[in-house]
This record gives structure tokens, sequence and C-alpha cells, in this order.
């Protein structure tokens, strides 16, 4: 599990969790795309940041919006947790993927927590 604030974070058996993160790298370092889930929660994902966002089960739709956008549908259940990676191409052109749960706790461990005034419902 992923420590947020020194605390683990786990889904209970009514909701999924998604983390959504961007590792370093240098293409497109200068733009923070922002992230879109369900047309509700609306955030800039900034370089080496993650955010953990708990949901009921079922299809989420997340998008990457910056000079271009990208989107994902994730099937999720209750009681797991799923690791959703934004990077960003050449001039700032988003993509967004799942990733499995090994890929995402190695990479979200070189990340920070955004600020929850980073959110907007």
């Amino acid at each position: 599990k992923i420590n947020s604030k020194n605390s683990s974070l786990s889904p209970s058996k009514d909701k999924s969790l998604i983390y959504v993160y961007r590792s370093q790298g240098l293409r497109g370092a200068a733009y923070s795309p922002y992230i879109n889930i369900y047309n509700k929660i609306n955030f800039p994902l900034q370089i080496v940041g993650y955010l953990p966002y708990y949901s009921n089960p079922g299809t989420i739709t997340i998008s990457m919006a910056n000079l271009a956008s990208s989107t994902i549908n994730i099937n999720t259940n209750g009681g797991e947790t799923y690791y959703v990676k934004g990077t960003t191409i050449g001039l700032g052109i988003p993509s967004i993927e799942m990733v499995s749960p090994e890929i995402g706790i190695t990479e979200i461990k070189e990340c920070k927590l955004l600020p929850d005034s980073v959110i907007s419902k």
C-alpha cells in the first residue's frame, strides 16, 4: 500500500481506490495537464504528483487534457486498488494509461501527494 500522510490507504469492500499520478519525465515538463474524473473532479496533474481517489465500483472515466486530450475507461471492483499514470509526450500532448500494481506502487513512491486545494468539485 502507498502511504499518504503517514497512513495506509485501502478501499473498503464497497469502494474502489484509484491512484492517479505523474512520474518524473522531461517531455512536457513545462505543462501541467488537467485530470478530470467523472466530469466532477478536475485538478492539475503536476510532475511527480499523485492523488488517491475513492469511487463506487463500476466504469470510471478519467481524462487528461492540455493541448489535446486522452481518455481511459476503467472497470473497477469494490475493495480493489488501481493505478493510472498520466504522461505528456512531445509538446505537452497527454497520454493516460492504467499500469500494473507493481509499476504503480514503485513509481508513486517517487511522487508527492497533491494538496487537497488542487481539487475542484
